[in-house]
């Protein structure tokens, strides 16, 4: 598969996120990160904090706690968003 067809399914999922449109993008962000496009730990990170900002968007904050904690697993310096985790835990009532 060619790498511009890998990266469609992110590159809908951003676009469906800027517009709002989030319970699509949700969808994009979910085949996004089933596909080979997060082989890399910064496409993993991308992908798994868009999720992680949608669901949080649309008050799926069990979603966002777990899509968040994938982020930071992919990037272990902590370098993608560290308030984000904090704020999904403030709105589940876990902090």
């Amino acid at each position: 598969m060619s790498p511009e067809t890998l990266r469609r399914p992110a590159l809908l999922a951003e676009a469906l996120a800027a517009n709002e449109e989030y319970l699509p993008a949700m969808e994009a962000y979910r085949q996004a990160l089933e596909s080979d496009l997060p082989r890399s730990h910064n496409g993993r990170r991308r992908l798994a904090l868009g999720l992680g900002e949608v669901a949080h968007k649309l008050g799926q904050i069990e979603t966002a706690i777990a899509a968040l904690q994938d982020a930071s697993q992919a990037d272990p310096t902590g370098r993608a968003h560290p308030t984000q985790p904090s704020e999904a835990y403030d709105a589940a009532g876990l902090s």
